[in-house]
C-alpha cells in the first residue's frame, strides 16, 4: 500500500469514526440525563463543589455524636456552594440554625436527605453494615465485575 493510498484509507476511516461518534451523541441527546449523573456533575464543575460534598460526608454524616455533626453542619451552611439549588442551600441553612438546639432531631433529617440524593454513590463502611453493601454491589452487578 502505498503512502498515499494509506492516507486515504486513514481518512475514510477517521470520517467513519467522526460520522459514528456524531450518530452516538446525536441519540445520547435525545435520553433523559438521571438527576443523580446531573448533581455529581454540577458538584464536580463548581470550586468548592467537592470540598464541600467530602467536608459533609466526612463531618455531617460520619460522626455518630448528633452534637458534633450538627457543629460541622453550622461550620459548613456558610460555605454551600452554588451546585445546590436554593431551597437546598436555604434548607442547609435553617437546618444548621436549628441544629445548635435540637441537633437529634436536625441531624436524622439531613442525612436521610443525603442518602435520597447521593446515597448510590455511598457505601457504608461500618463493620455491621460494609458486608450487606458488598453483597448488594455484586448482586446488582454495580461492581462493573471489579470485585
Amino acid at each position: 500500500m502505498t503512502t498515499h493510498t494509506a492516507d486515504l484509507a486513514d481518512s475514510a476511516l477517521l470520517a467513519e469514526v467522526d460520522d459514528l461518534v456524531r450518530q452516538w451523541l446525536d441519540v445520547a441527546a435525545t435520553k433523559p440525563v438521571d438527576p443523580a449523573a446531573r448533581r455529581l456533575a454540577e458538584v464536580l464543575k463548581d470550586p468548592a463543589g467537592l470540598d464541600f460534598t467530602v467536608g459533609f460526608v466526612d463531618k455531617v454524616i460520619r460522626p455518630e455524636d448528633n452534637r458534633v455533626a450538627a457543629g460541622a453542619l453550622r461550620e459548613l451552611s456558610g460555605r454551600a456552594p452554588r451546585f445546590l439549588p436554593w431551597h437546598l442551600r436555604a434548607g442547609l441553612r435553617l437546618g444548621a440554625l436549628v441544629s445548635a438546639i435540637a441537633p437529634g432531631l436536625v441531624i436524622p433529617v439531613v442525612r436521610r436527605v443525603l442518602r435520597a440524593m447521593v446515597g448510590h454513590l455511598l457505601v457504608d463502611a461500618s463493620d455491621a453494615r460494609l458486608g450487606k453493601a458488598i453483597a448488594h454491589i455484586k448482586e446488582t452487578g454495580l461492581s462493573g465485575g471489579s470485585m
